[in-house]
């Protein structure tokens, strides 16, 4: 089970999320911007539009790129590699 810890009131107290792997939530809302956005989408539009930091947003794109979910475009863009991936997304909504 997963824990969290955060200050309250100058005390820690402790967060329970096991139904959550934050890494993976990360990963699907970006994967979801790209099957739902219009066309490729740059690391700065990406990183603003899912909340994320640029760095965060990079390593992300990285891993989903080594995975073969995403693609790198010319000028910097990235985009879903795959039209089933789309579909994925979709059924979910």
């Amino acid at each position: 089970m997963a824990t969290r810890r955060r200050r309250q009131g100058g005390k820690a107290a402790v967060q329970r999320n096991s139904t959550r792997a934050q890494p993976v939530a990360r990963a699907i809302r970006v994967v979801r911007l790209l099957a739902l956005g219009p066309g490729a989408r740059s690391l700065a539009q990406i990183s603003e539009e899912v909340g994320l930091h640029k760095a965060t947003a990079m390593r992300l794109l990285r891993t989903l790129t080594a995975e073969g979910v995403v693609q790198k475009a010319p000028q910097r863009r990235f985009h879903l590699l795959h039209p089933a991936y789309r579909l994925l997304v979709a059924s979910r909504r």
